[in-house]
């Protein structure tokens, strides 16, 4: 609950920008540069519940935690570009607001006193959320984030530290050269395949009662382009990343072993310290306008 509590604290407090709010350092509490992911892969979840359940638990409230921090320090990386020219980045998308997540809608939230009630709370999302048709229902946006150290002379990465961010849906230069966003099989695109703006899921099939899989369509970041293919466990709301590859089909660097279903959406680590996903629904995401409705006030 308190990692939930922080998340909607940060998400609240990035999505404010005004002046006479106190200065407010995420870095201070969760710094993304240094977070380590919690790896369950090699744990079963039928042969060992109670590890399996133990480290669910651990995983959700790290991945809540990294999101408040994530937004915070995107949503400085946005006010500094609306600044300087006015517009979302590259078509981008802004990250949800507070008021723009339904959370009453697929959180079962329980009775606040009753028995386990904290423990009850961090999977209370999960019966409506890792379910195909949460999947599926309408498109996904969202932003990676690659953390690192401009390099030196001897290409050294001993510079200052970067935040690379790179916004699903953004304009993509290459996918508009090769008519990649066109209808397939027309006059511009003879291909079986094209790329959309963003994501869409898909249910391929159920292993058994407790785990299933859903497909990606080929969508657009500003600087590439992505299919993936998700198993969701719907009792944890834990998501492995089965496979991960370009329009070409060519693999991409893995965004991570485990996903996990969040009340802000999907949230990806555990590829390396440095490298981060965060999906959500683009019918989350609040207008420009309404976004930075006031002047940017560093969040971070």
């Amino acid at each position: 609950m308190g990692s939930f509590c922080f998340a909607v604290h940060l998400l609240y407090r990035s999505s404010l920008y005004q002046d006479h709010l106190p200065r407010l350092s995420s870095r201070d509490k969760f710094s993304l540069e240094k977070a380590q992911w919690t790896e369950i892969e090699t744990i079963d979840a039928n042969s060992q519940p109670a590890e399996y359940s133990k480290m669910t638990v651990i995983l959700h409230t790290f991945a809540n935690k990294a999101i408040g921090a994530f937004a915070a320090q995107l949503s400085d990386y946005l006010a500094d570009e609306w600044e300087s020219t006015g517009l979302t980045p590259n078509g981008s998308s802004h990250p949800p607001k507070t008021n723009t997540i339904p959370f009453s809608s697929f959180m079962n939230l329980p009775e606040f006193f009753a028995p386990s009630s904290i423990d009850t709370f961090t999977l209370c999302h999960v019966p409506k959320m890792a379910t195909p048709s949460f999947f599926e229902d309408g498109q996904w946006a969202g932003y990676s984030c690659f953390i690192h150290h401009e390099l030196d002379h001897e290409y050294n990465p001993t510079g200052p530290l970067r935040y690379n961010w790179d916004g699903i849906g953004g304009e993509n230069r290459m996918v508009q050269l090769n008519n990649l966003d066109q209808p397939p099989q027309s006059s511009l695109n003879p291909r079986k395949k094209h790329i959309e703006r963003y994501a869409k899921f898909k249910l391929s099939h159920w292993i058994d009662v407790r785990f299933f899989v859903v497909q990606s369509n080929y969508f657009q970041s500003q600087k590439d382009t992505f299919r993936m293919t998700l198993k969701v466990d719907s009792v944890t709301g834990i998501v492995s990343v089965v496979r991960h590859v370009n329009f070409d089909e060519s693999p991409l660097k893995m965004t991570g072993l485990n996903a996990v279903v969040t009340p802000f959406g999907l949230f990806f680590g555990g590829y390396s310290p440095d490298y981060w996903l965060w999906l959500w629904k683009l019918d989350w995401t609040p207008s420009s306008e309404d976004h930075f409705r006031f002047p940017a006030q560093r969040i971070v």
